[in-house]
């Protein structure tokens, strides 16, 4: 019988906090995750030493002197803005056997089963899966449009796309390639570098569903739901947004929504 061969992915829960709730999330997201595929967690260690409870999760763990050991050039001096791709790659170097790895950060929920999100996107075979993926022209006063720079090389600002990467899968291979790029001396913000790059080197990227020109056939809105178009490229409606904060996720059901975070009041 032939044996059909099936990808191997890691799921990243990207956080720097051990709060009741984002240790809620991040076991949600283990428990629906199977053999052979791998939930980890991506822990900002910023203390000596992890607390008890969280050295029973087991988490890879990440400081500013590692990231900065790994010899890209971020365009500040810390994760944010724009870095958080740095985390990612220093797990891949480690464990460079998957062939897709998810990255989710800590105030990502979706209003489903994370298994049927995953499993719908097994079929599609592209190296780079985000939301909110738009063109220069659509937002052109976007803040991190100019943020992409090499020492000798360039790629015209109107041909440069952004997406929006609380949460996205990006492939081992596409993952070879930034960390070579990156090493060649590319930076920028990850939400223009990362689409940018993939897309203008032969990569094939592809949007959850949403809206706009990068989304496959029958996902129109069907993920989460963005915000509309507006040159300076603010995400501030919709499941998936910028801001303002979810207290808890929306009511509408298998859908991303971001960013969620309980308020103290």
């Amino acid at each position: 019988m032939l044996q059909v061969y099936r990808k191997k992915s890691a799921f990243l829960f990207l956080t720097d906090k051990e709060s009741d709730a984002v240790l809620k999330a991040f076991m949600e997201l283990r428990e629906a995750v199977m053999s052979p595929d791998r939930a980890c967690m991506l822990f900002h260690l910023k203390q000596e030493a992890l607390t008890p409870r969280m050295k029973e999760l087991d988490p890879f763990l990440f400081t500013y002197k590692s990231l900065l050991s790994l010899n890209y050039m971020p365009i500040a001096m810390d994760i944010i803005p724009g870095s958080n791709h740095f985390p990612l790659l220093q797990f891949f170097l480690k464990f460079p056997g998957y062939d897709h790895y998810w990255v989710i950060e800590d105030d990502v929920r979706f209003t489903g089963e994370w298994k049927y999100l995953f499993d719908y996107f097994n079929k599609y075979e592209h190296d780079f899966i985000s939301c909110h993926i738009r063109n220069f022209a659509h937002e052109p006063e976007w803040v991190w449009w100019s943020s992409l720079v090499h020492r000798s090389r360039s790629i015209p600002v109107d041909m440069r796309l952004r997406s929006f990467n609380p949460i996205y899968r990006i492939s081992r291979r596409a993952l070879h390639f930034v960390h070579h790029s990156l090493l060649d001396s590319w930076k920028g913000h990850h939400e223009v570098l990362l689409p940018t790059l993939l897309y203008h080197n032969g990569y094939k990227i592809l949007d959850f569903g949403g809206e706009g020109d990068f989304i496959a056939a029958g996902t129109d809105k069907k993920f989460y739901t963005s915000s509309c178009q507006d040159a300076k490229g603010i995400l501030n409606e919709g499941t998936m947004r910028f801001r303002p904060v979810w207290d808890t996720p929306g009511n509408e059901i298998d859908k991303l929504y971001h960013p969620v975070k309980r308020i103290a009041k």
